[in-house]
């Protein structure tokens, strides 16, 4: 299973886009790693998370919030 910390900055980076639907357009090199790494999937809106995918970016805002509401 693919965490957070298996991605390298840029992979991420299209991973929060594409969980905020703010990925207008990804270039095909990164939909196909993301893709190979079973995190992002074709939909009939063009690209979106995969199921594995949505999960690593839940649990990352969900950790998140936890730690700004310990602060």
């Amino acid at each position: 299973m693919v965490t957070k910390s298996d991605l390298t900055a840029d992979e991420w980076h299209w991973l929060e886009r594409l969980g905020k639907k703010s990925a207008l357009s990804i270039t095909t090199a990164m939909f196909n790693r993301l893709k190979t790494l079973g995190l992002a999937e074709e939909t009939l809106g063009g690209v979106g998370l995969s199921r594995d995918g949505r999960r690593i970016f839940e649990d990352h805002r969900r950790q998140a919030l936890q730690r700004r509401n310990l602060a």
